[in-house]
């Protein structure tokens, strides 16, 4: 018995053309190779091995390819935002390199709300005549020339926007001024207070230069007239420029209705930042102008968006180690927070923030409503009692209805 399995064992292994088999016609395959039980005579015995070719399993799976048209004149808002000037219009540099006039996305690639509030402060007339506003211009040498026109051009589409808001006719003084002009300014007060500082930034060539701005509506000289001034570097290049400049002088504008909207009956005007915050909270302050100027100032609604985006972005990368903003209640704090223009990064966030939540205003009030809203400045004790007045909310109100847009776009815009 051992010798028959050692025998067969063996057999299993190795076969040898020639040795005998049973029966005839069989076959056996071993290691790849393939013997036949060939009858030879009486005997049978195996044959010459053959080369077994292997089984081949072949799988074909049919393949989808999807293939994407990137838009020639499309941008990432994380990147950079660079714009140019064309005979005074506004162009945007793509992110294929050339500059564009259009943005080739349809409205609907926006939300609803971002739609409804471009659509109310955009109206379709081209009219940018404003006889209730006079603009009266004092334009330094040293004022970059390529941004004269476009600062006029946006100023009069402000003012054309917003002529109807003034009951009677008002002249605004507009300041354009540089870093050289440090000696001119000291003659004028405001202008002092409040430029000195970015000059030096800009004398210093460590950051992008940029537009800063201010404006107001107050009495001088026993005469109530509004105040712009626009500053910037004397050696200004759009191509290495802050991305929110477009939107400084409509911005400044603003500031202009909401104090006219405040002291039109002669209001006194509070005795502290506090007293001012409670009638005019600092996200309506700044992120209202910033409503107001960045649905208007772009020439189209994709740049539009875009730029708020940005704002919201970078807003946010700056002050991320303060409030966080992972929650539509944490959104409420932040709001409640930047009513203060204190801390610092409730003054930064109130821009971003308030853009959002004057959008969803606008949206959901319409241009009628928000012009309610600053009406009410004229005489209601507080913003809450504003709000109230006009579009029917409490503040407390207004803050939970607004907030799950408002946290929804800094979701889909987290750095």
């Amino acid at each position: 018995m051992l010798a028959l399995a050692a025998s067969s064992t063996s057999a299993s292994v190795s076969l040898k053309p020639g040795s005998s088999c049973s029966p005839a016609g069989a076959t056996k395959t071993v290691k790849g190779l393939k013997y036949t039980c060939v009858k030879n005579g009486k005997k049978s015995t195996w044959g010459a091995a053959q080369l077994v070719s292997p089984t081949t399993t072949t799988t074909t799976t049919k393949t989808t390819t999807t293939t994407t048209t990137i838009p020639a004149d499309s941008l990432s808002y994380k990147g950079t935002m660079i714009y140019g000037l064309n005979n005074g219009v506004l162009t945007r540099k793509a992110d294929s390199g050339k500059y564009f006039e259009t943005d080739s996305r349809s409205a609907s690639a926006f939300s609803a709300i971002r739609q409804k509030a471009y659509s109310e402060l955009n109206p379709t007339s081209a009219d940018t005549s404003h006889p209730n506003v006079e603009f009266i211009y004092d334009i330094r040498p040293s004022f970059p020339a390529a941004l004269v026109s476009h600062s006029k051009r946006e100023l009069d589409a402000a003012a054309a926007l917003w002529n109807s808001y003034f009951t009677t006719k008002i002249k605004v003084y507009v300041s354009l001024v540089t870093e050289q002009d440090r000696e001119y300014i000291k003659s004028d007060q405001w202008l002092q207070q409040n430029l000195p500082g970015s000059f030096t930034r800009f004398e210093a060539k460590n950051e992008r230069p940029f537009i800063t701005g201010g404006g107001g509506f107050w009495e001088t000289n026993s005469e109530w007239t509004g105040k712009i001034y626009l500053g910037t570097a004397s050696y200004l290049d759009l191509a290495y420029i802050n991305f929110e400049w477009p939107q400084v002088a409509r911005h400044e504008f603003f500031h202009v209705v909401q104090d006219y909207a405040m002291f039109k009956n002669r209001r006194s005007r509070p005795s502290s930042q506090s007293e001012y915050n409670k009638l005019q909270p600092q996200h309506f302050r700044e992120g209202g102008a910033n409503a107001v100027s960045f649905i208007t100032a772009f020439r189209n609604q994709g740049w539009s968006a875009d730029a708020i985006d940005w704002l919201l972005c970078e807003r946010r990368r700056n002050n991320q180690s303060w409030l966080p903003l992972n929650s539509t209640d944490n959104v409420i704090k932040m709001m409640i927070a930047t009513e203060q223009s204190e801390p610092n990064q409730a003054f930064e966030m109130s821009y971003a923030i308030g853009a959002v939540m004057y959008e969803w205003l606008i949206a959901t009030y319409g241009l009628d409503g928000f012009k309610k809203l600053l009406d009410q400045l004229a005489t209601a004790p507080s913003f809450n009692v504003a709000l109230q007045n006009s579009i029917g909310l409490t503040q407390t109100a207004f803050y939970e209805k607004s907030a799950p847009y408002v946290f929804s776009v800094f979701e889909a815009t987290k750095p």
